[in-house]
């Protein structure tokens, strides 16, 4: 920051802008934060929902919905990536943030509720194509856009190993052969 400072007034630049970043990198404790996209107030204006993006050591991305009086509403950590890969949220009626993935085809979206649920929706799989509920499976299964949800990615990828995909029968017995030999090693035999 000094050489930044010294620099300018050797070369006549405005110091302020710098001086302006300075106190903002200390008022947020030094935190690398920065917000994606505007805020948008909900239809009835009780609600501001916006979307961060936190990259100490990984990229975390976050909704924050908060009152008209400025409270916290809810938050929901919901990704593992950067900016790039999230588009513009959306108000779905006054309870519901829809946050677009753009990185992946299909219009999926992460959908989080006022009462504190939120999902990973990948549209195309709702069709019951083998090939998508694979697709949907693998990013809730190894991201890296979404957070782990070790759960719902198994549900689909059986659902898509019942419809007869081989990419899914296979990774169940991998992940089923992983399963077992961890069994064995953490019983001792």
């Amino acid at each position: 920051h000094t050489a930044i400072l010294t620099a300018a007034g050797q070369f006549s630049f405005d110091v302020s802008p710098f001086v302006e970043a300075k106190k903002q990198v200390e008022e947020s404790n030094y935190a690398l934060k920065y917000q994606i996209g505007k805020t948008r107030k909900s239809p009835d204006r009780k609600y501001s929902a916006s979307v961060w993006c936190d990259f100490d050591t990984q990229f975390r991305t976050e909704l924050v919905v908060t009152r008209s009086d400025g409270s916290e509403c809810c938050r929901y950590q919901f990704a593992t990536t950067d900016d790039s890969s999230i588009g513009q949220l959306q108000w779905h009626g006054n309870e519901k943030v829809h946050v677009p993935l753009t990185a992946a085809s299909g219009g999926a979206y992460w959908a989080c509720s006022l009462d504190g649920t939120y999902s990973f929706v990948f549209p195309k799989s709702e069709g019951g194509s083998a090939h998508d509920l694979y697709r949907h499976a693998t990013m809730l299964l190894d991201g890296p856009w979404v957070m782990p949800d070790r759960e719902s990615g198994l549900r689909l990828l059986e659902r898509a190993a019942d419809a007869g995909y081989k990419h899914a029968i296979r990774r169940l017995q991998v992940l089923q052969h992983n399963e077992d030999l961890n069994s064995v090693a953490g019983s001792g035999e």
